[in-house]
């Protein structure tokens, strides 16, 4: 059977064992809900290390949290993709690379640098010009296919008359691929800061798991009960329960074995016999290949808890904070201050139930240590953190 063949038997298949619906694991996605997903940035045009540090915002994505870099030197800069978008990518041969860009400028032509790039282990690379969207201080998508028809050329270089990447070529890249990089910089004449939001791999055809529901509930004294539904699994090895208590650390608590591929409902349940605190749970699909698949966020009340149930994150920032607390103690007002007391900024909060989550704009303050303290219906609590710009 030739490669093309090959993977036109395997797409076939996908579209025979799946169901129709966007599940939840639908497909491989960034999306900047909690932090930076351990995206990096690359500073050189042939490739440089990924030097520069990632600023996570929890807030102005589109929607929600994003990531941005400022430019700090010559040449074109861009971003790096972490591990789930590595490996054997082959399934989505045919699908879609998209993502949310934001630029602040246009100063300069910088058409000659790639799009995307994407190598091998063996170092063959494919690259991808998008026809520039010139749209200034807005979120713009770029729908990118991977397909040997969308304009791909194959190699580093796509000046002249650089060849056109063929169907076996882009096939081989993407059944092993080692890295992914997506251009940041539209300026070449200034400095800008420019954001990523909404990176996935998409494909209407593979759904590793379809994700019905997913909830958790107090089952007794200090311990919680987690139930999911799957409409259908694709190749699915297990799904991995992570737990944090603070929103940002996430620990595995167990693993269940899923059921491989079946269009059958399937529905799983978890005991956490050390629920002695309100908690965050969610849960990671893993396949067969070794690629994992994350859940939403559920929350989790314990109103026997006598642990702080207020926090924020990043601490440091560079940017916008979160401010969190649950409903055990309702939090009333807010005020953050500097380091000698002064207000900066506070606000009362109105009823809520559930998670209050609110983010905080420090673009306009100073690097410095600040201190937000929580007005509650009983008492207060105050919480450092740090400005760095």
């Amino acid at each position: 059977m030739s490669l093309i063949s090959k993977y036109t038997h395997i797409l076939m298949f996908f579209c025979c064992i799946c169901c129709s619906g966007k599940g939840l694991f639908a497909q491989i996605v960034s999306d900047f809900t909690v932090n930076d997903e351990t995206w990096k940035v690359y500073n050189e045009p042939a490739g440089g290390a990924p030097v520069l540090p990632i600023n996570w915002s929890a807030s102005g994505g589109n929607p929600g949290g994003y990531i941005s870099e400022t430019d700090i030197s010559i040449g074109a800069w861009g971003w790096i993709a972490p591990s789930e978008f590595k490996g054997d990518l082959s399934a989505y041969y045919g699908c879609n690379l998209s993502y949310d860009l934001y630029q602040n400028t246009f100063a300069g032509d910088m058409s000659n640098y790639y799009d995307v790039m994407i190598f091998n282990t063996t170092g063959d690379t494919m690259v991808y010009n998008y026809p520039d969207l010139n749209v200034a201080n807005s979120w713009v998508n770029k729908i990118v296919p991977l397909t040997d028809v969308a304009g791909w050329k194959y190699g580093e270089s796509i000046a002249g008359g650089a060849p056109a990447a063929t169907a076996a070529q882009i096939l081989a890249i993407l059944s092993d691929v080692s890295k992914i990089r997506i251009k940041a910089e539209y300026s070449g004449l200034t400095y800008e800061t420019n954001g990523l939001d909404n990176v996935l791999m998409s494909c209407g055809l593979l759904l590793p798991v379809e994700l019905l529901e997913f909830k958790a509930e107090v089952a007794g004294i200090g311990q919680s009960k987690l139930t999911w539904t799957t409409a259908s699994e694709n190749n699915c090895n297990g799904f991995r329960l992570k737990k944090s208590v603070n929103f940002t650390e996430f620990d595995s608590i167990g693993f269940i074995p899923g059921n491989g591929t079946t269009p059958f409902t399937h529905t799983y349940d978890f005991y956490d016999n050390n629920f002695n605190t309100s908690a965050y749970y969610r849960i990671r699909e893993v396949n067969f290949e070794g690629r994992k698949f994350s859940s939403d966020i559920v929350y989790l009340k314990n109103e026997n808890s006598n642990i702080v149930t207020t926090m924020v994150y990043p601490n440091p920032t560079s940017d916008n904070i979160m401010l969190i607390a649950d409903d055990v103690n309702h939090v009333l007002q807010y005020i953050i201050t500097d380091y000698e007391g002064r207000t900066i900024t506070e606000a009362h909060v109105g009823p809520y139930t559930g998670l209050f989550k609110k983010s905080v704009s420090m673009a306009q303050f100073p690097s410095g240590i600040y201190t937000v303290t929580f007005i509650k219906e009983q008492g207060s609590d105050a919480q450092l953190f740090t400005l760095i710009k």
